[in-house]
């Protein structure tokens, strides 16, 4: 039968989307055909929406509808620890599990020298001026009260447990602990546990499964 353009854009566009193949696009594009006009304007509107009233974090690169996200502007939160994560979905993830109480890091990735990925692509130097803003915050508060103990960070590396994901840790390791030399700080370094799979990508995992896997992170 001839084929039918309108149709076929459809299916094209639906394909571009990260994990959808041809035939899972004809299934969706199927799907919204057989759906009433409202489920296509709720669904087209949430689409405009999301573009429109969502970004990424200032700060942690998470995802926020203003300059900072809920984690970041809440006074509650743990500020001396972080949680590096590679993407903003990463974030949502661990956050389902209601148990940590830090704030977080998105790098916007991970480290990939086949696909052109280095250090200069991920938020990297923002991650150091953060790191360097929290023990500069810390100081201040304590300066009216003088205590013997140094000002102590914990960074979380909680990058996916792959490839990519272990070569991010190793060389976040490295710069951390340059890092924390330089500037004569305390940094405890710990890596997300093993309870996730080896080959496993956080935001596939059940909240059980990330929960367990933040509870057994280890010092590196």
């Amino acid at each position: 039968m001839p084929r039918l353009k309108v149709f076929d854009d459809c299916i094209n566009e639906l394909s571009r989307l990260p994990g959808v193949g041809r035939k899972t696009a004809t299934r969706l594009a199927m799907h919204i055909l057989r759906q009433d006009n409202t489920y296509a304007t709720r669904l087209s509107s949430s689409i405009q929406a999301l573009k429109e009233r969502t970004r990424f974090c200032d700060l942690c690169g998470g995802l926020a509808e203003s300059a900072l996200c809920g984690v970041c502007s809440d006074p509650y939160r743990q500020k001396h620890t972080i949680c590096i994560v590679a993407d903003a979905q990463d974030i949502l993830a661990i956050e389902q599990t209601a148990r940590f109480r830090g704030v977080y890091h998105a790098l916007g990735g991970a480290l990939s020298p086949m696909d052109g990925i280095g250090p200069e692509e991920l938020r990297m130097d923002e991650l150091l001026d953060r790191i360097r803003g929290t023990l500069s915050s810390a100081e201040s508060a304590e300066s009216a009260e003088p205590a013997e103990d140094k000002v102590e960070v914990e960074i979380i590396i909680a990058t996916n447990h792959d490839i990519e994901g272990d070569t991010t840790a190793l060389y976040l390791q490295r710069i951390l602990r340059e890092f924390a030399h330089n500037e004569g700080a305390t940094i405890h370094i710990s890596r997300i546990a093993s309870g996730l799979p080896a080959g496993s990508h956080i935001e596939y995992a059940d909240e059980l499964t990330i929960f367990k896997a933040m509870e057994g992170r280890r010092r590196v």
